[in-house]
C-alpha cells in the first residue's frame, strides 16, 4: 500500500474517534515524537539574524520606526478597549489585520 493511501486510511479512522480518543491519540504521539528527539525544542541563533531588517525602514530611524509601530499597537488595542467598554465584540478574524 502506498504511504499517501496508507496516511488517508489512518485519517479516516481518527475521525471515527471520538474528541478525547483523538486527544489521547495525540498525546501518546507527542509522547513517541519526543523520545525519538525529533520533536525537542532548539534554541533560536540570534546570530542568523543579524541583518535581516536592513532597508527595512528605508531612511528612517529604527529607533522612531519601533516606537511608532509601539504607538500605533497601543492605540488599536485602546480602540478595541473602547468597542469592548460599548458592548462592540468583534471577532478576532475581523481585527487581526488591525493589531
Amino acid at each position: 500500500m502506498r504511504k499517501q493511501a496508507h496516511l488517508e486510511k489512518i485519517e479516516k479512522v481518527i475521525e471515527g474517534l471520538t474528541p478525547r480518543e483523538q486527544l489521547k491519540l495525540v498525546e501518546k504521539l507527542a509522547q513517541r515524537l519526543r523520545k525519538t528527539g525529533l520533536a525537542t525544542k532548539k534554541g533560536l541563533d540570534w546570530r542568523k539574524l543579524y541583518g535581516l531588517g536592513k532597508g527595512l525602514w528605508g531612511k528612517e530611524d529604527a529607533q522612531d520606526y519601533v516606537n511608532r509601530q509601539r504607538e500605533d499597537f497601543l492605540n488599536s488595542i485602546m480602540r478595541g478597549d473602547e468597542d469592548f467598554k460599548a458592548g462592540r465584540f468583534k471577532r478576532w478574524s475581523e481585527v487581526k489585520e488591525n493589531v
